[in-house]
């Protein structure tokens, strides 16, 4: 995947600066030597001479946007190219540089994920994994932090408790993009909507608990990823005579789809 992003900036540094115009003020000659030159830094203050001296000029601001996007300055990159996108000089060039990168790396829109989740049955001896289906659904809030809801299709645990049951949650998740990747964390409130097998079943929820996790993802497609997640979770019992946590991992693989 890193050979995939390589080509892909790659690409579309062979492609800008022919199709960069001519014509602008003193500062513009200048950010257009520093393009060449692959001087980033050089390129961006000329680029932000630039607008000063003329705050419509296409070039100048694809240029910005793009030596940011070299300085791995992402969000403020494509904030400066999506604006010149109409443009009729740079407006293709900004477009076919939005098209490549602009959904490869961005985890901040909704994303529906499905899959298979692997979760310890939590019994004491022998101890096994138990298949069950997993599905999240994250909508963003505000920078990297988004809100996740949580679904854990029905199992049973073979510890005190004996849960059998859904359990759903609600967690707070901070996203942190790497390229193509991501890493992320989420944390929050759980409830296991089953019943108790204890006292031969006549013990029902729901119970309340708390799930941890950490995951990765990548994004290779613009409306299609997967991502990998590990998570522990405990569940109490808040009725009399079934006291005590439940408590266990879970591993899980997914799909994701993305909304935007």
């Amino acid at each position: 995947m890193m050979l995939v992003t390589a080509a892909l900036i790659a690409s579309a540094a062979a492609a800008s600066p022919p199709d960069l115009p001519a014509q602008g003020p003193e500062a513009w000659t200048t950010a257009r030597a520093a393009l060449d030159l692959q001087d980033w830094d050089g390129a961006l203050s000329a680029a932000q001479d630039t607008l000063r001296a003329d705050g419509d000029h296409g070039g100048a601001k694809f240029v910005e946007g793009y030596a940011l996007h070299r300085m791995r300055r992402w969000e403020t990159s494509l904030t400066a190219i999506e604006q010149v996108t109409a443009d009729p000089e740079v407006g293709e060039l900004a477009r076919r540089h939005v098209a490549l990168f602009d959904h490869r790396w961005r985890r901040d829109q909704p994303s529906l994920s499905l899959g298979l989740s692997m979760a310890d049955d939590r019994g004491l001896t022998p101890r096994s994994l138990r298949p069950s289906f997993a599905a999240e659904l994250e909508v963003p809030v505000v920078w990297r932090f988004n809100l996740r809801a949580d679904l854990m299709t029905p199992w049973a645990t073979a510890d005190r408790l004996e849960m059998q049951g859904p359990l759903v949650g609600l967690m707070a998740a901070y996203q942190h993009p790497i390229g193509l990747w991501a890493l992320d964390g989420a944390v929050g409130p759980t409830l296991w909507t089953g019943e108790s097998g204890f006292w031969e079943g006549a013990l029902g929820g729901p119970f309340p608990g708390l799930r941890a996790a950490v995951g990765g993802s990548m994004r290779p497609l613009r409306n299609l990823g997967v991502r990998a997640e590990v998570g522990w979770g405990a569940t109490a019992g808040t009725r009399s005579m079934l006291n005590g946590w439940s408590r266990g991992f879970d591993a899980r693989l997914m799909v994701t789809g993305y909304i935007r």
